[in-house]
């Protein structure tokens, strides 16, 4: 999406909210031409096995990421580190062009102002709870530089269907919040925000949202119809809610 929004990420420095256990995307910010990602969590999950996991799947599919991202494959063994390093950590980070920071609280960091070039998440900004987003938005707003650009895709389905086909992809939604305290799970936490929600977050950050990917799921529309919805989401509309999925590009304004 910043590639199609006319961003340019050659040389550039990204920072990914929320890394887990994978760095897939780190990998291809790299490959599509940043000099640097650093990847950031909360609590560390990626580890010597993992990396070296990731960096076989990458070449194994090599072919096919050259071309979903116009490149030569030469350049995918440019940024993946070369044989020898397996069982160096330090030096594996260090070779793919990484700076891995977890546990490490993004409400504040360490990091001069307007010092990194994007800003990005994969299915990460649902599970943060709202009073913790605001300040790493804000926090976000103050290391971009002023031509950086964020991007986030959000799922914004009910996590619990992922395993329990049974229920709706909006199932969450019919708990009222003091219920759902209760029930939401601490590991897998969800906040339930809905896409309106993160739109007015990020532009009262400081953000102008530069392109807004969603679609209306037409069988959870139908659920919308049918299920009981909680009135705490009785401002938003039916389509509102049965958005499932979100990308957004915002600049700091």
């Amino acid at each position: 999406m910043l590639l199609d929004s006319g961003f340019e990420i050659h040389e550039k420095v990204a920072l990914e909210i929320g890394s887990g256990w994978k760095p897939i995307l780190p990998f291809l910010f790299r490959i599509a031409g940043c000099k640097k990602v650093i990847l950031c969590d909360l609590h560390r999950h990626m580890d010597q096995g993992l990396l070296n996991a990731t960096i076989h799947q990458i070449r194994a599919h090599s072919d096919l990421i050259a071309s979903m991202l116009d490149t030569a494959e030469s350049r995918i063994e440019e940024v993946l580190p070369g044989p020898g390093l397996e069982h160096d950590y330090s030096l594996l980070i260090r070779n793919s062009g990484f700076e891995y920071r977890a546990p490490f609280d993004l409400r504040e960091t360490d990091y001069a102002s307007h010092s990194i070039d994007i800003v990005f998440s994969r299915s990460v900004l649902e599970h943060i709870p709202l009073q913790v987003l605001e300040p790493i938005m804000m926090e976000m707003h103050r290391i971009l530089k002023p031509e950086g650009a964020m991007v986030h895709t959000i799922d914004l389905s009910d996590h619990w269907e992922h395993s329990d086909k049974s229920i709706s992809r909006i199932n969450f939604l019919k708990f009222p919040g003091w219920w759902w305290k209760i029930i939401n799970s601490p590991i897998s936490y969800q906040n339930r925000l809905r896409l309106p929600e993160y739109l007015q977050l990020l532009k009262k950050c400081g953000f102008e949202l530069i392109k807004v990917g969603a679609c209306v799921d037409k069988k959870t529309l139908a659920d919308t119809h049918k299920m009981y919805i909680s009135n705490d989401f009785k401002n938003f509309t039916n389509d509102e809610l049965a958005i499932l999925v979100s990308h957004i590009v915002a600049v700091p304004i």
